[in-house]
């Protein structure tokens, strides 16, 4: 299928993912039946009820699930160790695990640096490059933050 060495295997394989799909379905359930009858009778056709009614009101589904999809693709270690065999398309978890858990006895990643005088240790860089490998996922979740509470709650049971 032309995955090997591709960048495409990391999104293509997983872009339906059975619990977000259910999740996303009860939410667009979940909209009343009349605000798209309403549109209709105000002559709207169905791209515009698509773009200006459901689009709009579906703003925390989408945040929650495109949230839950970015972790799940930037937490993937299995399906980029099987398919992407060039250096061009390491992810970071592979970098990581080269600089954290391969380089354990040999300390050819990471040497002491010595800086103005101050020794930096090697172990101080690992959990440096640990930290920064978590930043991107750090500063996207307090933008959709408050949509998870709403979000995740419209897939469960009411009572």
């Amino acid at each position: 299928m032309g995955f090997i060495d591709n960048p495409w295997v990391m999104i293509i394989p997983g872009a339906i993912n059975t619990q977000f799909l259910i999740i996303t379905k009860t939410f667009i359930e979940g909209i009343p039946g009349e605000l798209e009858e309403a549109a209709v009778v105000d002559g709207a056709n169905d791209w515009t009820i698509l773009t200006r009614l459901y689009f709009p009101l579906s703003k925390t589904i989408m945040a929650t699930i495109g949230t839950f999809y970015a972790v799940s693709i930037w937490n993937q270690y299995l399906i980029p160790q099987i398919y992407l065999k060039t250096d061009n398309f390491k992810v970071i978890q592979q970098v990581l695990k080269e600089v954290v858990i391969a380089d354990a006895g040999t300390s050819t990643a990471f040497k002491n640096v010595i800086l103005n005088g101050v020794t930096l240790n090697q172990q101080n860089l690992k959990a440096a490059a640990i930290f920064v490998s978590m930043l991107p996922i750090v500063m996207v979740y307090p933008f959709v933050q408050k949509y998870f509470k709403k979000g995740i709650m419209i897939g469960a049971v009411k009572g």
